[in-house]
């Protein structure tokens, strides 16, 4: 029942490189600060919607639409893998 957004690196190699919860009411900008010519491919929800050139940015914002999740069953990813794994 949390009021926020979360921004999640894609493909991360970094265990520094976590989700950010942010206050639903933030406003995220971001730049394309690259050096050159070099663009930027911009996903969204793991759909490639188009590329950044160097100094163009990305305004996110809160929707006005809301995602409602639903629990399937009561124990969670590691608690069905680890249920799984003891059945081998």
């Amino acid at each position: 029942r949390m009021d926020a957004m979360i921004a999640t690196p894609i493909c991360s190699h970094s265990l520094n490189a976590t989700p950010i919860v942010f206050s639903a009411e933030s406003t995220l900008v971001m730049r394309n600060v690259t050096r050159g010519d070099e663009l930027l491919t911009l996903c969204v929800d793991g759909t490639e919607v188009g590329d950044l050139s160097p100094g163009e940015s990305v305004t996110i914002k809160r929707s006005v639409g809301r995602a409602g999740f639903i629990r399937l069953s009561d124990g969670g990813f590691y608690e069905i893998l680890r249920h799984k794994m003891a059945e081998n």
